[in-house]
């Protein structure tokens, strides 16, 4: 799949201060000033929830666990412009503040969100898009499944297999989507860098196994057979048979010196 322009993990350490509150922990007895923080990192985080819905399900931010990654259509305008709107919102906070605390958060908070620009702006000015789709269902699998998750928000995990592989209705599969994206970015720009060969092959020599192991992981959740759990079954059968056919595809078709991403992306890459 395309990578993402939106980098939960660049941005976690700056928004975990509004895990917290989120959570509800500790709420009783957290200063005020804390809460007030916690606000402020909302917006990065309801951010970081609109263009990568998975990332915020894994923080337990509610609403979002049926939801997916928008593949449809290049995002990076609307992210540029989401983010650079956030920024403007936390430096007019910033310059009302007087409580030191929180002002030294809203500072980190902002140079979190500028650091996110510029790296995506690297990204999308030199490297070609590139990112492991079965370690992404892969992850979506186990941090639903996590004993920690509640039952009822476990059985979203179907909607969200059905999304990816193009069973839900208005959803095609991401992999179709992702090759889409790849390429119009090298249409926009061929000299763009690929992945290094090493990484690419990691990605299809790990796919099946991921994909295996994402199958099995149900019943040990506790789960019942049932329609519910067959779904489920089709759903990662699908996902697993687009992948290896896309990514079997790239690499018989490919001639030297390119090579090929999980999912049916081709392009030059670094050895």
């Amino acid at each position: 799949m395309s990578k993402p322009y939106w980098k939960p993990a660049a941005m976690l350490g700056a928004i975990t201060l509004a895990f917290a509150s989120l959570s509800g922990t500790a709420a009783a007895v957290e200063p005020g000033w804390v809460g007030k923080s916690n606000d402020n990192a909302k917006l990065l985080l309801n951010l970081m929830a609109k263009y990568s819905p998975e990332s915020a399900s894994s923080l337990g931010v509610d609403g979002y666990d049926e939801q997916i990654t928008d593949m449809s259509r290049d995002l990076y305008d609307a992210t540029v412009s989401d983010t650079r709107a956030v920024v403007q919102e936390l430096q007019k906070r910033l310059k009302a503040e007087t409580n030191p605390k929180i002002k030294q958060d809203l500072e980190i908070l902002i140079g979190a969100a500028n650091d996110q620009m510029a790296s995506t702006a690297l990204q999308r000015n030199l490297m070609m898009p590139f990112q492991d789709v079965s370690g992404l269902l892969f992850g979506v699998v186990q941090q639903t499944i996590d004993p920690r998750i509640p039952k009822e928000r476990q059985k979203t995990l179907l909607v969200r297999l059905q999304k990816y592989a193009g069973l839900a209705k208005g959803y095609r599969p991401i992999t179709e989507l992702a090759q889409e994206r790849l390429q119009e970015r090298l249409k926009a720009n061929p000299a763009l860098l690929g992945p290094y060969k090493a990484e690419v092959e990691q990605v299809i020599n790990d796919a099946p196994t991921m994909i295996r192991v994402s199958r099995m992981c149900w019943p040990r959740a506790g789960w019942k057979g049932g329609s519910r759990l067959c779904c489920i079954g089709k759903a990662i059968d699908r996902l697993y048979r687009q992948c290896a056919q896309a990514s079997a595809a790239a690499c018989t078709a490919r001639p030297p010196p390119a090579a090929s991403g999980l999912c049916g992306q081709s392009a030059p890459v670094r050895r």
